[in-house]
Parts: C-alpha cells; sequence; structure tokens
C-alpha cells in the first residue's frame, strides 16, 4: 500500500471515529446535530490531521471549535483506545467552509432552475 493510499485510509477511519467520539463524548456539551465531521486531511507521515467541521449555526463557530481545540487531548486519547495505529495523529479542528459554500451553489441552481 502506498505513502497516499494509507493517509487517505487513515482519513477516512478518524473521520468516521471523531464524529462517533465527539457525539458520545460530548453529548452534555454539544447539543446533537450541530456539526458534523465533513473531512480529515493527514499528512504523509501520520503526524498530523486537520479536522473539518460543518457547524450549522453561525453563533457556534468559534465557540465550537474552541471547545474542540481545547479537548484535543480527551479525543485522542479515546481515538487510541478505538484505533490500531502505531502513531496517533496530533489533531486540529477547523471550520468547513466549502460545504457551506457547496449547499450555497446548490441554492442557487435550485433557485435558477425554478425560474
Amino acid at each position: 500500500m502506498g505513502v497516499v493510499q494509507r493517509a487517505d485510509k487513515v482519513a477516512g477511519l478518524l473521520r468516521r471515529e471523531l464524529a462517533a467520539i465527539i457525539q458520545q463524548s460530548f453529548q452534555h456539551e454539544i447539543p446533537p446535530g450541530l456539526f458534523s465531521v465533513t473531512d480529515v486531511e493527514v499528512a504523509r507521515d501520520l503526524s498530523h490531521a486537520k479536522v473539518f467541521v460543518a457547524i450549522y449555526q453561525a453563533d457556534e463557530v468559534d465557540p465550537l471549535l474552541d471547545f474542540l481545540n481545547e479537548n484535543v487531548g480527551s479525543i485522542r486519547h479515546e481515538l487510541a483506545k478505538r484505533t490500531r495505529l502505531r502513531m496517533m495523529p496530533t489533531l486540529k479542528f477547523f471550520q468547513d467552509t466549502a460545504s457551506e459554500a457547496g449547499a450555497r451553489i446548490e441554492a442557487l441552481l435550485a433557485k435558477s432552475r425554478r425560474s
């Protein structure tokens, strides 16, 4: 398996597990349906990962990103228990603005079709 394939495989695993961990571990701090983990970009050497989250309430973006980045240690700990990675990448959470742009484009396209 190539280096890029391995990074892609690890990214998919992390995306699934992170979504479950955050929803289960922080269900009292983060209301359900407030966000979703949309993408994970893992470095080729698997040393770090950027986690992109779509946040559905504009006023919650900064508080939620701050909360996730402040609790990254406990998230990584739980992730290490659930996965069999030899090296657990450091995690950094970011807002996914691409999915918002895509949703706006879809809405504009749908509106233009109706006109």
